[in-house]
Parts: structure tokens; C-alpha cells; sequence
């Protein structure tokens, strides 16, 4: 049974009411897939709107909001969930290599520049509609939530903590790819070799490597994730508990370039520059037929000893991770519980359409008297949902765990942040969930740095959380992530809606 993340439930009553007690109950929303992706299943979600990226050019902001640099033109398109297609900004000019930053206001890009070498590019901010150089030259880089540049040169690993004014070297050798979360979370490649950051600033090599020769890595915080990508083009995720990197599947394609903001809004793009969403967090939804009813063959008739009713329910996706029919059997008197539960990584909240037919789960089932065959009642199809944002503004303050140890050198600290809440923005609908605080737990291989970004989670609000709507039912309940288009201290309140 996969975990359920997120749900949102409405209790719709049987056409039958008149004659049973039963009811069925529906909860929707998404669940975290990373067992099955981990395990076979191909989590892959293509973009809309046939957009093609030049390498190691995509980026998922802080904001929600994903960019790349057009692999035909050379310029700066940003992904619109709203319409499923790339906008061009044109306005940015052309000649660019690669886009970062930690929003869609606070830009960085590589591009060529005279006094780089062969190889390198130079470092620019987008200051007022202009690239201003930053006194760097890099081959490739990367922008952590609190605003640190990383990048390597091909021999040296740099940083920066203060927008390109200076920079660190931490690392020397031959470094060909680095990310980073935040100032304490950095992974990079030297010499066919996964590195981390360790407590003291330097690099140290980690251990168990990922199977092959790494290309490239990917890294973030809040819920950690770690991954890499090979030069054959294999994905693999590593699970902190278990110390082992796992395969992902990418249905037969090759990944060229993988990169992510936070576990939600991991992207890749395959041999061909076309992006991909790992869709994790995939729509989800489960149903139940509970309730008793003593009744046999009428509401007034008590039924014999020994009769039994039966219940069924099977709720299904167009395409499915699980969507079994649940079946139960026993006595009138006894609380029926016939359950099941479906899960759709063709159905993405986040960069699909969730009017989408793959977003639009059936329901099938019965409840039968055995002793006579009749028709008891059967499940009513779920509602539809939509989606809306909560936002909260984080007010200071945040309880901070103290570091545990989960073996082989990683640490786990808990971390909770106090929110005041700001309403839902979509036009016509009303949250009744409204949450205060953002939970969650930071991993890292030291304990000092975990328990430093776990601080560093609470001071990059305000958060927005996702909630499901339910159309025509009034309900809604919000996701236990945080929706990624909150995930900055530049965001918005209320921010834009979907």
C-alpha cells in the first residue's frame, strides 16, 4: 500500500440510501510513488508544448516557475503551467548557455564572454532587463535556495555567497558537474566520482558510489533528495535508510540532463532536449463502502442468522498502479469495509492538465444480499477536483529537532515553521483547510549542517500549500508538501493562480 500524501474527501451517499446503511466515502489528491519508481515503473511525465532544450540549460526555480534555453535559438523560454507551452522571452536577448536562480525575479546565466577561456563562459545576473558579468567563468552552475552559485570550470569547484563579487574554490582536480540545495547541501562530479560537502567546507568522496560513471548529480532539501545520472544515461536515486542507490526508468529513453528544486519538481531532459517531470507525487485516490444494515430482503426485516452481505468497489485510473477491486463479505450487522485505491503518474497536479481524461478516476462496485441476490446499492462515481493555493506567511517561529543518527554517517533533523495563514486565491472556491505550520525533516552527512539548513527551511518563506477542491462539494484539504510556486521568500501573496 502506497502512503497517501495528500487527500481530500467527500462522503457521497448510495442512490440506495432509502433501503442501506451503506455509504462510500472517496479521498483524492496524490502519494509519493518513489517505491514504485524505484522499482520499475516509469514515473516519467512529457511536457507539453514541444519544447526542446539546450543541454544543461533547464531550470526548476524555487518559484514553481521552469525555464531553459531553446536548443534552435539560444534564448530564454519559461514553462506556463497555465497554458502548457513555452513562452519566449525574447527580451532577454540570445547567445545564452544556461539559466538559473531561485526565481523567475532573481535570474543568473551563463553566456559567452571575452575573457573566459576556451570552455568557459561568464557568469551573468539579469539586473533591470540586462546581463551583468559577475566576475566568474564557468562551464557549468548552479543557484541554491539562499542564493550560493556553484559551478566547476572542468578543473576547479567553485562557490559564491555573495552574488559573484568573490569566489571559493573548495575543490581542485578535474570537477565537471556540481548542484547544490543551500550553503550547507552540495553534491558535484571529479574524476568520474560522486562527491558531497562535508562539515568542515571541503569535498569528500561518497560512499557507496552510484553503479556506473556519474555525469552529473542533483541534489535538495526539505524532503532530501539525492540523485544521479550516468554517462550511459541510467537515473539512480539514493534512499538515505536503506544506503543504496536504486534505478529509475525512464521507459527506454536516455536522460541527458537531470535537475530539481525540490523532490516535486525534479526534471530531466532525454537525448533529444525534450523535458520531463518525475511525477512522484502522482494523482491518487481511494474509496470505501462502510456501514451496517440489518435489513434482508426489506429496511423492516431483520435478516436471518447466518445471511451474509457482500460489498465491492474498485476504483481505477485510465492508466493504473494498482486499482483492485476491494471486495468484503460478512454479517448485516458487521461494519462493511469494501476499499481500494488507485494511483496515475499520467496524471500530473503539477504540469498536467488535471481536466486531462488520465486525471479522471471511475468507480465500480455493488453491495448484495446473498441470501436473496438483490441489489443492495453500488458507489457513486467521485466528484471532480481542482486545485487552488493556501498561502501562509512564516511568522519567526520554528521548533528545530535535535540531530538523530540513521547510520552510515547520515543525520536526520526534524524541523517545524510557524505560519499565519492568507486564504485560498482561485476565484469562487473557499479553503477549510488552512494550515499553520510547514513540517518536515532535513538529511545530510553532517550533523551540523543538517541542523543548519533546517533552519535555513523556515527563513525562505512565505510557503503556499495545494489544496483539492472538490467541484460542487465544498471540501478541500492541503497537500503535506509544500506547493513549489510558495517555495520562495520573493513569492507573492496571494500569488498567481492556476
Amino acid at each position: 500500500m502506497v502512503k497517501r500524501i495528500v487527500v481530500a474527501s467527500c462522503i457521497l451517499f448510495s442512490p440506495f440510501f432509502a433501503l442501506a446503511q451503506y455509504t462510500t466515502t472517496y479521498e483524492q489528491g496524490v502519494t509519493d510513488i518513489t517505491t514504485y519508481a524505484t522499482s520499475g515503473t516509469n514515473a516519467w511525465f512529457k511536457l507539453a508544448g514541444g519544447g526542446v532544450c539546450a543541454p544543461n540549460s533547464l531550470a526548476p526555480l524555487y518559484d514553481g516557475n521552469v525555464w531553459c534555453v531553446g536548443a534552435a535559438d539560444s534564448q530564454a523560454y519559461e514553462w506556463s503551467q497555465a497554458n502548457q507551452y513555452w513562452v519566449q522571452h525574447s527580451e532577454m536577448g540570445s547567445g545564452l548557455i544556461a539559466l538559473g536562480g531561485t526565481d523567475s525575479s532573481n535570474l543568473y546565466s551563463l553566456k559567452a564572454y571575452s575573457t573566459c577561456g576556451t570552455g568557459t563562459y561568464g557568469v551573468f545576473r539579469l539586473y533591470n532587463g540586462s546581463w551583468v558579468w559577475l566576475n566568474g567563468c564557468l562551464k557549468q552552475f548552479t543557484v541554491s535556495v539562499d542564493d550560493v552559485i556553484a559551478g566547476v570550470d572542468g578543473k576547479l569547484l567553485y562557490s559564491s555567497n555573495d552574488n559573484g563579487t568573490t569566489w571559493n574554490t573548495i575543490g581542485t582536480g578535474s570537477w565537471t558537474y556540481a548542484a547544490n540545495a543551500d550553503a550547507y547541501t552540495l553534491c558535484a562530479v571529479n574524476n568520474g566520482q560522486l562527491y558531497l560537502l562535508n562539515s568542515s567546507g571541503g569535498m569528500s568522496l561518497m560512499s557507496p558510489q552510484p553503479p556506473g560513471t556519474p555525469s552529473g548529480c542533483a541534489i535538495s532539501q526539505g524532503e532530501f533528495t539525492l540523485m544521479e545520472w550516468g554517462t550511459s544515461g541510467n537515473v539512480y536515486y539514493f534512499d538515505v535508510p536503506t544506503n543504496v542507490w536504486k534505478s529509475v526508468t525512464m521507459g527506454g529513453l536516455v536522460v541527458a540532463e537531470l535537475t530539481l528544486s525540490q523532490k516535486g519538481y525534479i526534471l530531466a531532459l532525454d537525448s533529444g532536449g525534450h523535458p520531463y517531470h518525475w511525477n512522484v507525487y502522482a494523482a491518487y485516490i481511494y474509496g470505501a463502502t462502510t456501514g451496517s444494515w440489518d435489513g434482508c430482503p426489506g429496511p423492516s426485516d431483520h435478516c436471518a442468522p447466518g445471511v451474509t452481505h457482500t460489498g465491492k468497489i474498485q476504483v481505477k485510473f485510465p492508466h493504473s498502479l494498482n486499482g483492485v477491486m476491494g471486495t468484503w463479505t460478512g454479517a448485516p450487522t458487521s461494519n462493511m469495509n469494501a476499499n481500494s485505491w488507485d494511483a496515475n503518474v499520467l496524471c500530473d497536479p503539477f504540469f498536467g492538465e488535471l481536466t486531462d481524461a488520465e486525471c479522471v478516476p471511475t468507480s465500480t462496485g455493488q453491495e448484495v444480499c446473498n441470501a436473496t441476490g438483490e441489489s443492495l446499492g453500488s458507489p457513486p462515481q467521485p466528484p471532480s477536483w481542482q486545485p487552488s493555493r493556501d498561502f501562509g506567511i512564516y511568522t519567526g517561529v520554528r521548533n528545530i529537532g535535535t540531530p538523530y543518527s540513521m547510520g552510515n554517517g547520515w543525520w536526520d533533523v526534524s524541523y517545524d515553521c510557524y505560519t499565519t495563514h492568507t486564504g485560498a486565491c482561485n476565484p469562487g472556491t473557499v479553503a477549510v483547510c488552512q494550515k499553520q505550520s510547514y513540517s518536515g525533516d532535513i538529511q545530510s552527512n553532517s550533523s551540523e549542517a543538517a541542523v543548519a539548513a533546517a533552519h535555513l527551511q523556515c527563513q525562505t518563506g512565505p510557503w503556499s500549500f495545494l489544496s483539492m477542491y472538490n467541484t460542487g462539494q465544498g471540501a478541500a484539504s492541503c497537500f503535506q508538501l509544500p506547493d513549489p510556486a510558495g517555495r520562495t521568500k520573493k513569492a507573492q501573496v496571494p500569488g498567481n493562480c492556476y
